[in-house]
């Protein structure tokens, strides 16, 4: 075998497994289920209903990390995240009485059934930007423009959120307590074909720690998540398209605890939530 020969050997076995990840991704595994008259709308949703699931629990998560209002003009401003370890429940769905793999279950299926992608770890990070009003009130703007998961493809996210102080209004005695209710809505984009919207709302308590640079938080909130998937914007589907199929997250309650570390004008926060799927939420922010 001559130097070029083994030169082109290397680059192959070097790109495989990415031309594999490449085949085996979410638009292409649609096409593949909506090409295959035994499956069709039905299967296409219970394969991707975990997926709708864990976008609406990504939408919802790393929303604050302090339940005060602060007084106009104060800000902050960062990077916050949610990431999530997809448990075995969604990993599997119902099929004519046989156990087969969603989108995040294995890529080596049961004869007849669409292989998953293997994709058991989920997170986006997003910019966020925490602006103090008047009254007690505090707006959110989030988001990240272009974040690609070659299993999933590129994705958008982008949210907009109000929060109103309690404190004033609900006081705890002997409690120093920051009290606060929040209303949230997200969008989530793949490409030019699958559109993600959940709106939660949620109540806020926190604390600052006695003599320490901490504070812990935690709260409770709700969330609903709907999905559209329009088959008819998928490159290369031809006659299989079957229109816009639309489908909405387990999602609903969502309980959540945290701790908050503050030095000088930086804040990093890191909470569990307690969800239909557990996650991880947390960020850094500069705070002014």
């Amino acid at each position: 075998m001559n130097k070029s020969s083994k030169i082109f050997v290397v680059v192959v076995l070097f790109l495989a497994p990415v031309a594999l990840v490449a085949q085996n991704n979410l638009e292409n595994n649609v096409k593949i289920i909506l090409s295959d008259p035994t499956k069709g709308e039905e299967y296409l949703k219970g394969y991707t209903q975990p997926l709708v699931t864990s976008f609406g629990i990504i939408m919802g998560g790393a929303l604050f990390h302090r339940a005060d209002v602060k007084l106009f003009p104060h800000l902050d401003v960062g990077l916050s995240f949610v990431s999530i370890k997809m448990p075995d429940k969604s990993k599997t769905f119902n099929w004519k009485g046989e156990r087969v793999p969603t989108f995040f279950g294995t890529d080596n299926p049961p004869e007849g059934a669409v292989h998953g992608t293997n994709f058991s770890k989920f997170m986006i990070p997003q910019l966020q930007l925490n602006l103090e009003l008047f009254a007690d009130f505090e707006l959110m703007f989030r988001g990240n423009p272009s974040y690609e998961i070659v299993e999933i493809g590129e994705i958008a996210i982008y949210g907009i959120g109000v929060k109103y102080g309690l404190s004033d209004l609900i006081s705890i005695p002997d409690f120093d307590l920051a009290l606060s209710a929040q209303a949230s809505y997200h969008v989530l984009r793949v490409s030019n074909w699958l559109n993600t919207g959940t709106f939660g709302m949620n109540v806020q308590v926190s604390k600052n720690l006695p003599f320490i640079p901490m504070g812990v938080y935690t709260g409770v909130g709700y969330e609903a998540t709907s999905m559209t998937m329009s088959t008819d914007e998928i490159a290369g589907i031809g006659d299989n398209a079957v229109g816009d199929v639309k489908l909405n997250g387990e999602n609903g309650l969502r309980i959540l605890f945290g701790l908050s570390l503050n030095v000088y004008f930086l804040t990093v926060n890191i909470d569990y939530n307690i969800s239909e799927y557990n996650s991880i939420g947390g960020g850094a922010k500069l705070v002014f």
